[in-house]
């Protein structure tokens, strides 16, 4: 043997043994942890909760009533009030002496709001505030748990079962043994759930789906415990066999009564409701780009755990649906080609390129984890993304024009103890829109404070000037420079308190534009540009000041059902907050030429101009009847003589949605609305004489869904979308403003 290897070979058992002695030591730990639970529980005179086990110290917290973070140890008593935070551990608590254990996955949140006995509560409660939890209940007389997720609650006696969480999407209770009492408190249905069965509280229709072995194996998997025993839980005595009764008189015999016919369900109906969980499907009518198309659209859904996916398979077309021909073709692109348009022996890039597309176009979403998980994916349509706290990108979306342009976008992210990071791309085959954001937590676990660096770039801007014909600049000579729009930025988040009932955050961030030339722009020699990093866009050697950069201040939270948010804003030059929004992809062009402007002449005298502004954002659930946000931006602009003057570019924000269950018939729905120049437009201020509050600086769209059946249902949506041409290049007036067009839809859906 080497000494490489004997090194290796050393070195490997070493780390085995360190393995193997950790194992021990907590083994150790447990075991007297657990020899203590009945010294522990004769110091209360009252039922308790014990934090029997958890596998990463660091990876869980827990909270009393007021918010107080406790050093947790094992064994340690938990009370009424507590709440346990669980990101990155596994955990188990037992109730005593009723012997209810609860095993508690990664990635959940729930509060202890009561112990059946303690200050004479009549039952165990918990709130499942998000994540996943299983509990093993006794059937001993008189055991009570009640497990709330939102407006749905479980009523557990003598059950083996599991709940899951994701708020406001679901709330789905997996019974392996036993029987729960599963009821929405808005509509004040309920329904029982037994042995084998599951149900989501929050589903249109309230009702249960028979599981195989196999998947409530699969569904417990990573619930099992590994200290506490399910077998141990009490149980209750075996009842003393029943004496022999003296047989009764013999009673007249009935009079013979037809037996009532039994009606038996037809045998397609659950083939359909098992085929809807899997297969959606809607049909209907739909305006792209100021035509009107027929839509059948399949859309296979798969959910494995953590990990979904949903696939867009859409037949659009005018007059005859199996005339490939005739169907819609996004950006010119036939989608049903998949490389065949190109010979795959004399241009195979292209091929394999288009072959991509193609692929791409069929996926709506891929995703594994959400957001607020350790670590999260999701690849296909991306709404409302925000790196930091939106001074640089600030609710992107690469799908504000779906179905029109379709993209397949990738979000990902880890978020750890000590720090994680976000990135993404608006499309990943043909990737214009990149940002990322990374950040570290210098104080944690004690404190969650954190600072981060994020960066996003446009790395295209050039292409949106296709059909572009601007007499302000020189569009060719600007798409020869190839430019790249760089932002980057720093930002600190604070958080004071974080509680369920009241959180507040201070945040700070400041950010500057970078922008890159691939090419030189017009002669260097005669007042052109090099290529490279134009780093005097952001700091003016000669002048030695900052040019073209961002900041912000602010505070955002809740108070119960009340979301808030209050920033302070200031920026100078060009310098836009949150640019990177839903609007960026249809003004990209006009962000272009603003840029060249300010390269070309950056001495002129409107590039001095301070903007400062105020924007607040309120957000409530009423009576979690219907939920409304608005928002409003109030700018104002300050001179290099200090004197100050009103700023054209406010923005006001809208959002309504009505939630599932109180309407008539069940309609439900959603209306947003967002918009740059909102009071100068209906002031008729200068410069806005033509402006109206939907044009291209507008973002709107709102949708109405009738249930008519159970998985099936009505809809109809409405949303603005810009003009494109043939190869998909926006169309542009005279004005140079991209000309809009609505988007009309009207469609049935089947499947949930």
């Amino acid at each position: 043997m080497t000494n490489i290897q004997s090194a290796v070979a050393v070195s490997a058992h070493r780390c085995a043994h360190r393995r193997a002695g950790l194992r021990f030591l907590a083994a150790v730990l447990v075991l007297l942890s657990s020899f203590g639970l009945q010294t522990v529980l004769a110091q209360h005179e009252e039922p308790v909760a014990l934090l029997v086990y958890y596998s990463n110290q660091d990876g869980l917290e827990v909270f009393n009533a007021e918010g107080f973070r406790y050093e947790h140890y094992f064994g340690m008593a938990l009370l009424p009030g507590d709440r346990i935070v669980n990101r990155d551990s596994s955990a188990e608590v037992e109730v005593l002496p009723a012997g209810t254990i609860l095993r508690i996955a990664t990635n959940t949140e729930f509060a202890l709001e009561s112990i059946q006995g303690r200050n004479q509560a009549p039952s165990t409660n918990l709130n499942l505030v998000s994540g996943r939890v299983r509990g093993v209940t006794g059937s001993i007389a008189g055991n009570r748990l009640q497990v709330r997720a939102g407006t749905v609650v479980g009523g557990v006696r003598g059950t083996d079962f599991l709940f899951q969480h994701d708020p406001g999407e679901r709330a789905r209770l997996v019974v392996r043994s036993g029987l729960v009492e599963l009821t929405n408190i808005d509509t004040g249905e309920t329904i029982p759930v037994s042995e084998g069965q599951s149900a989501d509280g929050l589903a249109e229709v309230l009702q249960v789906v028979n599981l195989t072995p196999e998947d409530l194996a699969e569904e417990f998997g990573e619930l099992e415990f590994e200290q506490l025993d399910p077998e141990a839980v009490p149980r209750p005595e075996p009842e003393p066999e029943p004496q022999p009764e003296p047989e009764p008189e013999p009673e007249p015999e009935p009079e013979p009564v037809d037996p009532e016919p039994v009606v038996e369900t037809a045998p397609g109906a659950e083939l359909f409701e098992r085929m809807a969980n899997y297969l959606g499907l809607e049909f209907g009518a739909v305006t792209i780009e100021g035509e009107t198309y027929s839509r059948v659209v399949l859309e296979p859904r798969i959910q494995l755990g953590r990990f979904r996916a949903a696939f867009y398979l859409p037949f659009i077309y005018q007059e005859d649906l199996f005339n490939p021909n005739e169907w819609y073709r996004p950006g010119g692109n036939n989608e049903w080609s998949f490389g065949s348009d190109y010979s795959w022996s004399n241009d195979r890039e292209n091929a394999l390129e288009d072959l991509a597309r193609d692929i791409s176009l069929k996926i709506r979403y891929i995703e594994f984890g959400q957001r607020r998980d350790p670590f999260f994916i999701r690849a296909g349509n991306l709404t409302n993304i925000s790196l930091g706290h939106g001074l640089l990108m600030n609710r992107y979306a690469n799908d504000s024009e779906f179905p029109a342009v379709r993209r397949l976008g990738l979000n990902l992210g880890v978020d750890g103890t000590y720090g994680g990071f976000e990135a993404m791309t608006n499309d990943v085959v043909g990737a214009e829109i990149s940002g990322a954001r990374l950040y570290m937590r210098p104080a944690a676990p004690l404190f969650r404070a954190a600072l981060g660096v994020s960066a996003v770039a446009d790395i295209y801007p050039g292409e949106s000037l296709r059909g572009f014909n601007s007499v302000a600049v020189d569009v060719d000579k600007i798409r020869d420079a190839d430019p790249v729009f760089l932002n980057v930025a720093a930002d600190i988040d604070f958080p004071l308190l974080e509680t369920n009932p009241v959180s507040l955050i201070l945040y700070s961030e400041v950010g500057g534009l970078l922008p890159y030339l691939r090419n030189e722009y017009g002669d260097p020699d005669n007042g052109g540009l090099e290529k490279g990093l134009q780093e005097k866009v952001l700091f003016d050697w000669g002048k030695q000041e900052l040019r073209n950069y961002g900041a912000s201040a602010g505070v955002t939270g809740h108070v119960f059902a009340l979301d808030y948010k209050g920033e302070y804003r200031y920026s100078r030059g060009i310098f836009q907050h949150g640019v990177y929004n839903a609007a960026y992809d249809r003004n990209r062009a006009e962000r272009t030429i603003e840029v060249f402007q300010y390269l070309e002449d950056p001495d002129n005298e409107i590039y001095d101009i301070a903007t400062m502004g105020i924007y607040g954002e309120l957000g409530i659930d009423i009576l979690r009847l219907f939920r409304i946000e608005a928002g409003y931006l109030w700018p104002w602009e300050m001179d290099d003589d200090g004197d100050l003057s009103r700023s054209d570019r406010d923005e006001a924000v809208l959002r309504l949605a009505i939630l599932p269950g109180w309407m008539p018939g069940g309609l439900y729905g959603s209306f947003s609305y967002r918009r740059v120049g909102f009071i100068p437009t209906i002031l008729e201020r200068d410069g806005f004489e033509d402006a109206d509050l939907f044009d291209h600086n507008t973002l709107v769209s709102g949708e109405l869904v009738l249930p008519v059946a159970p998985a099936v249902s009505f809809a109809a949506g409405v949303t603005t979308t810009v003009l494109r041409d043939q190869q998909g290049r926006i169309v542009y007036d005279s004005k140079d403003r991209p000309e809009l067009r609505s988007s009309v839809t009207l469609e049935t859906r089947i499947g949930y």
